[in-house]
């Protein structure tokens, strides 16, 4: 698989640089896109798919630090041997807390996944998208859910999360 990891050094501008020395350095990039029109914080990974043969990552709504630290949780867990199945429950990312991961329907790709995109030079890669309960442990399609948070993750599945459940 051909990725910028094979660009030419003097195709590549800084960012691109810094970006392809980060996979370099740790095996895959966490970047991280403020709010906005909208739309909740989020992040992703970049180079799972090539380094693990995994699906990148996705996470919306948190706070940096913790969407970070989920996203190296997933890294971690599939360097160990396990692999995250799309409409399923997971104990492996939060410490104490349950998510679940979901396919990202490849439409929202051009979205949200733009480094991805440049890093594979195209869309075909697999992403998940890690859905994470509020504090009484409930899902955004589950009864009692806390709205506070409604707003704070996006589904980006092809038919909805309750449709994705495994």
């Amino acid at each position: 698989m051909i990725t910028a990891l094979d660009a030419p050094p003097d195709l590549l501008d800084a960012e691109e640089t810094l970006f392809v020395a980060k996979i370099r350095e740790h095996g895959w990039h966490g970047t991280l896109v403020g709010a906005g029109d909208g739309e909740p914080q989020f992040a992703y990974s970049s180079g799972f798919w090539l380094r693990t043969g995994q699906p990148e990552m996705m996470i919306f709504g948190l706070r940096p630090t913790v969407a970070q630290s989920a996203l190296w949780a997933a890294y971690r867990a599939i360097g160990g041997g396990h692999r995250f199945v799309s409409g399923t429950r997971t104990d492996e990312l939060f410490e104490g807390m349950s998510a679940y991961v979901f396919t990202v329907a490849r439409r929202f790709y051009p979205t949200y996944l733009g480094w991805s995109r440049f890093f594979y030079g195209n869309d075909d890669f697999p992403c998940q998208q890690i859905v994470w309960a509020d504090r009484a442990g409930l899902f955004p399609w589950e009864a009692g859910y806390d709205r506070s948070f409604e707003l704070s993750q996006i589904d980006l599945t092809e038919r909805g999360w309750v449709a994705s459940l495994s």
